[in-house]
């Protein structure tokens, strides 16, 4: 009777809930999944921005699915917090309340001119804010932003400020976001003429590790549009360089003038450290349910094979048979968890 409980038990785990509660579960209705007029028009014309919404989540209750999914199609189409990272499209929404205070200081005074300083080309919004329409579904406005900054640029115009009260002032004044920069601390400046002339091109992007190049014929300073986190580093020519806090909430590295390789990585200090606790976590646990499967017992109910009680190979066997249905189970449900390509660090 055990055996038969243990056997239901694991059909229901890994059973499709969704079809066994269809009229509570909001995944069951295809239309939930599209298509959505805003989220074809950013990924045929976003190109390399992002987008910022000023849309929320609409707060639903149990049992609220039974009164249709409508309200919850709206809110997929309005892309606010973490919706546009479903579909692959860039955000300066932040969505996790885990937020950094400057980052929470500009939301909180968030202007136009700030959002082109975050690179938001297009602002999604239920209303219209005096920007050009570029699409109107009817519920949700996609505006343009004018001239926001780039992920990366060279600014050959740079001012060291001690005060980060004075670079939030100025920064959010400033209409040159690419060629501008108040970087926080102490050093050389670097005056707007002579006229920068060079290139830059991106060889290669991820979230925690760009490499560029870079040709130019004076000094200038290298521009990384994306919140500032102590864990990234810079590397110039295979050397490390200092890595400033630029414009309030960037982040960026002053470069000489000639032709360079840039490498920009991120690596915490304490992300080795844990990595090497959850990797000797990991196999202590696989060594004591290894060691206690093998150890010889008087007998269990829950064995596939009772003769082989003695030696813990029915142990073992319901471990491996648990552990291919976990996989199975992840495969078919999340098959990018199989492209080592999308592995990341943090960042």
């Amino acid at each position: 009777m055990r055996g038969v409980l243990w056997v239901g038990m694991a059909l229901l785990s890994f059973g499709d809930l969704a079809s066994l509660g269809r009229r509570e579960n909001p995944v069951a209705d295809p239309a939930i999944f599209g298509p959505f007029e805003t989220v074809d028009f950013l990924q045929t014309h976003l190109g390399g921005g992002r987008i910022y919404s000023r849309f929320d989540h609409l707060s639903y209750s149990h049992g609220g699915w039974k009164g249709g999914t409508a309200s919850f199609r709206y809110a997929i189409e309005g892309l606010p917090h973490e919706t546009p990272l479903l579909f692959g499209i860039p955000t300066a929404n932040c969505a996790t309340p885990l937020r950094l205070a400057r980052y929470e200081r500009v939301s909180e005074a968030l202007t136009i001119n700030w959002l082109r300083h975050l690179g938001v080309k297009y602002l999604l919004s239920p209303s219209d804010l005096g920007l050009p329409v570029l699409l109107d579904t009817g519920r949700t406005l996609v505006s343009e932003v004018p001239a926001p900054a780039t992920r990366f640029s060279l600014a050959a115009h740079l001012s060291f400020v001690v005060d980060q009260e004075e670079i939030f002032e100025r920064t959010a004044r400033e209409l040159d976001v690419n060629g501008r920069v108040y970087v926080e601390g102490e050093g050389e400046d670097l005056p707007a003429a002579p006229a920068l002339h060079g290139r830059l091109r991106i060889e290669r992007s991820e979230p925690s590790r760009h490499l560029l190049s870079v040709s130019i014929d004076r000094s200038a300073f290298l521009l990384v549009h994306s919140v500032y986190h102590r864990g990234w580093h810079a590397r110039l020519d295979g050397r490390g360089v200092p890595v400033y806090r630029a414009n309030y909430l960037f982040w960026g590295i002053v470069v000489p003038p000639g032709s360079h390789r840039i490498e920009l990585l991120y690596r915490p200090g304490w992300f080795f450290p844990l990595l090497g606790v959850s990797a000797l976590s990991f196999l202590l646990t696989l060594f004591g349910f290894v060691r206690e499967a093998l150890r010889p017992c008087r007998g269990d109910p829950f064995f596939l094979d009772p003769d082989a009680s003695r030696s813990g190979e029915g142990r073992i066997w319901w471990i491996v048979v648990l552990f291919l249905l976990l996989l199975g189970d992840a495969f078919l449900r999340h098959p990018d968890l199989w492209r080592l390509s999308t592995l990341r660090f943090p960042g």
